[in-house]
């Protein structure tokens, strides 16, 4: 009885793996499942990771509103892996962009003009290539080489989701503090949200 326990567990197992489908097909799957659930004005698209601190995500954005939504690839297909549809991720995905569009976000929002009640939410990410000429006008910046780090506002970040937006550089006269404070201050607290790991070639 045993045995023949074994062998059905095994065949459900085998099955279930089958079914499974790679990394890259989830991954195209997933987006089109969002896709399908967004307004005329969103728009969804996989962003690499920027930096040590965001893994790569999946991120959503309406027309050029500073508030981006979005999750981690790895969150996504771990939900997936577990037994979860698409479309149940999808729907998901969807429900916690709205209610961060519509609580957390307005809340950060408007406590940006009180820069000692956000500072602590500032934090440097590599700017992806298609949002390096927002960054170039309206941000916050340090360029290195080709590399541009800017200034983003964490919304919001649990379990592999989170909604930034970028920090205008209007702000700087509102704070009253320099260009330069505000990037050390950016810095040092992406420093503290994923300090720097060594390794001794062993690892």
């Amino acid at each position: 009885m045993a045995v023949r326990s074994t062998a059905a567990e095994l065949q459900r197992v085998k099955i279930t793996e089958e079914l499974q489908m790679d990394y890259m097909e989830f991954k195209n799957q997933m987006l089109a499942e969002i896709e399908e659930r967004l307004t005329e004005k969103e728009y969804a698209c996989y962003e690499p990771a920027d930096g040590n601190m965001l893994e790569e995500s999946l991120v959503i954005q309406e027309g050029n509103e500073p508030i981006r939504f979005g999750a981690t690839t790895t969150s996504m297909y771990r939900a997936y892996k577990s037994g979860y549809s698409i479309r149940q991720i999808a729907e998901e995905i969807i429900r916690e962009k709205e209610a961060h569009k519509e609580i957390k976000g307005l809340e950060k929002i408007r406590m940006l003009d009180d820069y000692e009640r956000v500072k602590e939410d500032l934090y440097i990410r590599i700017v992806s290539t298609n949002k390096k000429v927002t960054v170039l006008e309206r941000g916050i910046y340090r360029k290195i080489g080709d590399i541009i780090l800017g200034v983003y506002l964490r919304i919001n970040e649990d379990d592999g989701k989170l909604c930034t937006t970028l920090i205008d550089n209007t702000y700087l006269d509102k704070w009253e503090l320099s260009k330069e404070d505000v990037l050390e201050q950016a810095m040092d607290n992406t420093v503290k949200m994923a300090p720097p790991r060594f390794y001794d070639g062993r690892e």
